[in-house]
């Protein structure tokens, strides 16, 4: 007889849900693995950037860029006015553990190019507006990426979030850490810092997504024999004979009833001792009423031994 684990419809689920768990791992592990290869693309970019010397915006990246590419994390300076009619406030994130208010803005530089500026961050309890030089202003900072816009206001560093703005705008944006001018320097924020990055747990999940695609198809099968082997033992128990105990049920009784016997003899002849001993009791005890006391002889006095003589 088949057991039920071998099925065509027990395999075929079995078969669904290996294929089920494959297709997770697969897609789980290539996810995991793409946050991997992104961060340490940008560890890597971070650390090559950090000994490179300050050039110009101009010198490593142009308007046509659709992105930083090797540009991003290189300081680099830029010169234009800032644009103080046109400054968006940035909600919702923290530094260092502090709720934080940041302020972006644009600045126009001479040759008709564009710039998003992150000027700086003041703490959300005491917010402060930041003081903007006026006319032309030496600007240096950190190349970054555009966030992606996720369409509320405020929340994402992309030009979507801005203006309008006349000019070719730059694919990037600056991280400010001066900008100074004829009239001052930026006040009233402080430079936001620079992320510490790390590439996360992200490749060990991978690892483990992928090992579950691997583990998926022999675990299935496993499970499949498994369950057979438990199902014949079930039913080798249930059809195996079961002991019969009537034999052993009638030796009980005659050993019980010659227990009986037994016991009822002992008790007959125990009877019949008793009997006897109080017979043979009754018996002396006769004999001894009907015998007759014998006659105790007197002594002969001294006048009769002498008339004997």
């Amino acid at each position: 007889m088949r057991p039920a684990a071998y099925s065509p419809g027990r395999i075929a689920l079995t078969a669904v849900l290996v294929l089920a768990f494959m297709a997770l791992g697969l897609v789980a592990g290539r996810w995991q693995w793409g946050r991997y290869e992104t961060k340490s693309h940008a560890l890597d970019a971070q650390e090559r950037a950090a000994g490179l010397p300050t050039v110009p915006l101009a010198s490593v990246l142009t308007t046509d860029d659709p992105a930083p590419g090797d540009a991003d994390w290189r300081t680099v300076t830029e010169f234009g006015v800032i644009d103080p009619s046109d400054v968006l406030q940035l909600r919702g994130r923290s530094i260092d553990g502090t709720a934080s208010i940041q302020y972006i803005a644009w600045v126009h530089d001479f040759d008709g190019h564009t710039v998003l500026l992150n000027l700086g961050w003041t703490p959300r309890a005491t917010p402060q507006a930041p003081h903007i030089p006026t006319g032309r202003v030496t600007i240096t900072g950190t190349v970054r990426s555009f966030e992606t816009d996720n369409g509320r206001k405020g929340t994402r560093i992309n030009p979507t979030q801005m203006g309008g703005t006349d000019g070719e705008v730059f694919q990037a944006y600056l991280m400010v850490d001066s900008a100074c001018g004829a009239d001052g320097c930026l006040t009233g924020v402080e430079p936001v810092p620079l992320p510490e990055l790390s590439t996360g747990p992200h490749l060990s999940y991978a690892m483990q997504w992928w090992l579950l695609l691997v583990a998926a198809a022999p675990l299935g099968v496993w499970l499949t024999v498994r369950d057979a082997r438990l199902e014949r033992e079930r039913l080798a128990l249930s059809t195996a004979p079961r002991p019969d105990h009537s034999n052993d049920s009638t030796a009980n009784n005659d050993s019980a009833a010659n227990n009986d016997s037994a016991a009822n003899n002992d008790s007959t002849a125990n009877n019949d001792s008793t009997a006897n001993n109080d017979s043979t009791a009754n018996n002396d005890s006769a004999a001894s009423a009907t015998r007759r006391p014998l006659a105790k002889r007197a002594r002969p006095s001294d006048e009769e031994i002498e008339d004997a003589l």
